[in-house]
């Protein structure tokens, strides 16, 4: 999510994988919850994947990862 790293993947040609995460890394599984999990992933990952293409970053380096977790 951080603008400096899409630039600098941008920069260097490189595949990314966005991947769906609610809160931060250190409090993503505490206590997790969704009105639609489907519809909100979507549209999370549709999100980083404009913030991917207006970073310069071609749509076929991009992957999507809905994220691991048993919340979801």
């Amino acid at each position: 999510r951080d603008a400096a790293a899409l630039a600098a993947a941008a920069r260097g040609g490189v595949a990314v994988c966005a991947m769906h995460m609610q809160g931060e890394p250190a409090t993503m599984q505490r206590d997790p919850r969704y009105g639609d999990v489907v519809a909100e992933i979507r549209g999370y990952l549709a999100d980083r994947i404009a913030a991917c293409i207006a970073a310069g970053i071609a749509p076929d380096a991009i992957a999507v990862d809905p994220g691991f977790g048993f919340g979801k």
